[in-house]
């Protein structure tokens, strides 16, 4: 079976452009309704997991790197 982590960042020091607080929760009610359905189908998996030494990092661009890792 293979296991993803996704990781999503957000640059709060640029001091460009935030998404209204509204945008964000609703943003959040369907990221929670994703999971729910992806747990909902036992497809969730747990903490505890050890992440394998085969990892990626994906950039902008569809750029795929080996290292660094972040």
């Amino acid at each position: 079976m293979k296991a993803f982590l996704l990781i999503f960042r957000r640059d709060f020091k640029t001091g460009g452009i935030q998404p209204a607080p509204e945008h964000l929760q609703n943003r959040m009610k369907d990221w929670q309704n994703r999971m729910g359905s992806i747990a909902a189908r036992n497809k969730l998996a747990h903490s505890g997991n050890r992440l394998s030494d085969e990892r990626k990092v994906v950039k902008p661009g569809a750029i795929v790197t080996n290292r660094p890792h972040v």
